[in-house]
């Protein structure tokens, strides 16, 4: 691969157990200022920051199947959070078109992880 045979001539030989890292997650651009060697965990936490992780790329709303928007996850927790007129779970549900126990995920952090507000 090309940006490893750059950072092999610029910087020298792959360090054990490091990985190519693309800084800004365009793994097309391989200039030698957008590369450097890193961890698995860094290189995973790269492409989370930048949207490009397999694990995101169906979650949430950009999913198909999804009736919930990342905006709506965020209001419900909102809701929860404040206890607005000290509405239940259940009535969360209803509002929404969902489940209670789907609610209970949501403002859990059991689902809808990558929505880190709130």
């Amino acid at each position: 691969r090309i940006h490893r045979l750059i950072l092999e001539t610029y910087i020298g030989p792959r360090p054990k157990g490091m990985e190519c890292r693309h800084l800004n997650g365009n793994p097309a651009d391989n200039r030698f200022e957008n590369l450097c060697w890193g961890t698995h965990v860094e290189n995973s936490q790269d492409s989370i920051k930048h949207g490009t992780h397999v694990g995101l790329i169906n979650h949430g709303e950009k999913n198909g199947h999804s009736k919930l928007t990342d905006s709506i996850v965020v209001l419900i927790r909102q809701l929860w959070h404040i206890r607005w007129m000290n509405t239940t779970q259940s009535e969360l549900a209803e509002m929404f078109g969902i489940s209670q126990s789907r609610v209970s995920a949501i403002v859990n952090k059991k689902s809808w992880k990558h929505i880190w507000r709130i």
